[in-house]
């Protein structure tokens, strides 16, 4: 990559998260004039397969080339211990020579002290005399503080020495770690080098997108329904819980979110062309082909070369040998030793003058028919005529018949081939042989030389590295992968009631957030709105009178998000209150959501039954089981409320021909009802609207009539 390379720092515009993982994409402005761009500031965990990038715009350039490299970012952290141990040693060496200067200023002050000359006197008298005592007292204050003074200075000049020595050592151990040292995981980054090809002058600015997959992020969904008072209207808000430990934090990003899989591999089915009309061969595979034989003579010279030794003198060569006139026998593939014309042509003629009988006798003890030759061998032997080394013998071909096509010889036995050589075999590359960019070609020096070999990651990084000064080693690739392991959320629990996204009718969707977002890299949920929708909706009241007195307040509503909801918690709010946390089962669009709400205090049902046994008939006596049940409905509520009645009839086994349900009557009408999950035989319900404050009762009369010899299990008064 060329000094000059431009960098830039793209933001995240878009983020995808899938079931497993998440693609971003990043924006950023670019003007003409360059060739070459590095973008900076990607994460450490990115897939390096998966980056890609393009160039949008009017005239803009295409993108020839996307490689990845490491980097090491310039951020404001701590300090390298060994530059903290150079701060220390600079301080201690600035403390020596403070040290070391105030004792030179108390000696240079200690020696500028001297004593008092003698006074003189006034005109005629005699000068004072000072006493001798106090000037021998300063001289020994004198000579007892310089001596300490000396002492001091001896000290600390050798305090000042070492600590210049240990400033010395700790700035070359700092120059040597700087030159030579594995960068930190906080300091490693990745950018993305890219190699541009045209562009329009004059035009611009253009958009430049970059795309990459990482691992560290997971997604579940959630709603919040909010109803109001009357549970007439309801607002949907599809919510997401999403989790990421990128390493990288997303600011403002438009955030979407998947029930599909980031990456999935299928094999894409190769269909035959049938054709009708003359065989051809099948054509070659296209797009990749083997290395030619004899690549390790183009490194003859420098192996030799390098290991200092003359080059071997060329040998003459040797004249080839003379082709020989081959038999006729040859021609068939028969066996025999090569022989000169002159004896050839004896054996010939011995042979053409020996009676038939004589050859028939000869040939009594050899096989009738030599073994037929496979294709490939029949064709071998038909390209060596005259060599050396003869093949296996193979049968002359017999006449064709009429109608026959004529076989060419060496062709394959059976007819139908028309003598065309087998199909070249098909080449097949590995797949790591057909990632381009990652082809490296190998040194003369190495075992395979001027072979094209997949480069490691190691050899990567080290051939991309951004910065210099910086040793990659596999420490770096150490780093990577433990920020790869990082960012795995595999083991992330879900929060409580949420499962994890699935296709909806076995088809994946897509759920696009309606404004930006911000996310943080710290691996929590974080639950964030995707989008809102307000449609109307119904209540009604849903009671079981034969199996519980409890009427259950139910809502139901029009999907209205337009996009089918998956499968989610929801908390449901009535009247701004939040009332509970609710399941909602995968729905499609524009399909109806069916929630309960819980019990309904205001509602109160009683149910009453009364039961009557009869027998009739003279010879076959016949019971009749007449059952009355009443079922009386109280609405305490200030609205009027649309309640359903939810009733059964009892059944009978199939084998139970004689037993019949008769005289069934109802007030009102009910209707018959199945439900969908855990169906149940003889289910019905009445749906009646009981106004505010007011009282309905609901009337089921029918008859069991069974022989009077049976009795229903548990008693024939079912009802009691």
């Amino acid at each position: 990559m060329p000094e000059d390379t431009p960098t830039v720092d793209a933001p995240i515009a878009a983020v995808t998260v899938y079931r497993r993982g998440a693609v971003v994409r990043r924006t950023a402005s670019l003007t003409g004039g360059t060739q070459t761009l590095r973008v900076t500031g990607l994460p450490l965990c990115l897939d390096d397969t998966s980056v890609g990038a393009r160039v949008m715009g009017p005239g803009a350039p295409v993108v020839t080339g996307v490689r990845v490299a490491l980097e090491v970012t310039d951020v404001d952290l701590p300090d390298p211990p060994e530059q903290q141990a150079v701060d220390a040693a600079r301080l201690a060496e600035a403390h020596a020579a403070a040290s070391l200067e105030a004792l030179v200023q108390r000696a240079k002050a200690l020696t500028a002290l001297q004593t008092p000359d003698q006074p003189e006197g006034e005109q005629g008298a005699a000068p004072p005399m000072v006493p001798l005592s106090a000037r021998m007292a300063l001289l020994d204050f004198q000579h007892q503080r310089l001596t300490g003074v000396h002492d001091a200075l001896m000290g600390a000049r050798d305090d000042l020495r070492a600590a210049r020595e240990e400033r010395e050592k700790v700035e070359q151990d700092l120059k040597r770690a700087t030159t030579d040292r594995v960068p930190r995981a906080h300091e490693l980054r990745k950018a993305a080098h890219l190699t541009l090809l045209g562009g329009t002058e004059g035009e611009g600015p253009w958009t430049v997108e970059l795309e990459y997959r990482v691992p560290g992020a997971r997604w579940a969904p959630s709603y919040a329904l909010r109803f109001d008072a009357q549970l007439t209207e309801v607002k949907v808000e599809l919510r997401a819980a999403v989790a990421q430990r990128t390493g990288e934090d997303w600011r403002g990003a438009e955030l979407t979110v998947s029930t599909a899989q980031p990456l999935a591999w299928t094999e894409l089915p190769e269909l035959p062309a049938l054709r009708i009309g003359k065989h051809q061969p099948r054509p070659a595979r296209t797009g990749w082909r083997a290395a030619p034989v004899g690549a390790d003579a183009l490194y003859a010279d420098y192996r030799t070369a390098k290991a200092g030794t003359k080059p071997p003198r060329p040998r003459p060569k040797a004249s080839p040998p003379q082709p020989q006139k081959p038999v006729l026998n040859d021609l068939v593939g028969a066996q025999a030793p090569p022989f000169d014309a002159e004896e050839e042509h004896t054996l010939s003629a011995s042979r053409m003058d020996e009676p038939k009988r004589s050859r028939k006798r000869k040939s009594r003890g050899k096989p009738d028919a030599a073994p037929p030759l496979q294709p490939a061998q029949a064709k071998s032997s038909f390209m060596s005529l005259g060599a050396p080394v003869r093949s296996a013998p193979a049968p002359i071909p017999a006449p064709p018949s009429a109608g026959a096509m004529p076989q060419v010889l060496g062709g394959p036995p059976g007819g139908g081939g028309m003598g065309e050589p087998p199909p070249p075999p098909e080449l097949a590359a590995p797949a790591d042989l057909l990632d381009y960019g990652r082809l490296r070609l190998s040194a003369p020096d190495t075992p395979k030389p001027g072979v094209l070999q997949p480069a490691s990651r190691l050899q990567l990084y080290q051939e991309s590295v951004t910065i210099e000064r910086i040793t990659i080693d596999r420490r770096v690739l150490t780093q990577v992968d433990q920020a790869t392991t990082r960012a795995d959320l595999s083991s992330l629990a879900l929060p409580p009631g949420h499962v994890a996204p699935a296709p909806i009718r076995d088809f994946d969707h897509a759920w696009a957030a309606r404004h930006p977002v911000d996310l943080q890299s710290d691996g929590a949920w974080h639950t964030l709105k995707l989008r809102e929708s307000t449609g109307p909706a119904s209540r009604r009241y849903v009671v079981v009178p034969r199996e519980a007195n409890e009427v259950f307040r139910t809502a139901s509503f029009d999907n209205p998000i337009g996009a089918p909801l998956p499968t989610g918690p929801a908390d449901v709010f009535v009247g701004g209150e939040l009332l509970l946390t609710a399941p909602l089962r995968a729905t499609d669009q524009g399909a109806t959501v069916q929630l309960g709400l819980g019990v309904e205090e205001g509602i109160k049902v009683a149910r009453n039954t009364r039961f009557n046994e009869r027998s009739s008939g003279l010879l076959s006596t016949t019971l009749a089981l007449e059952h009355e049940v009443d079922v009386e409905v109280s609405n305490n509520l200030a609205l009027d409320a649309e309640i359903e009645v939810r009733e059964r009839l009892p059944v009978h086994r199939k084998d139970d021909d004689d037993i019949e349900i008769t005289d069934v009557h109802t007030e009102p009408a009910w209707q018959a009802w199945k439900q969908e999950q855990r169906p149940v035989r003889g289910s019905h319900r009445w749906i009646v609207d009981v106004p505010a404050k007011e009282r309905r009762t609901l009337q089921l009369r029918y008859t069991v009539e069974i022989p009077g010899k049976k009795e229903l299990v548990g008693g024939n008064r079912r009802e009691a």
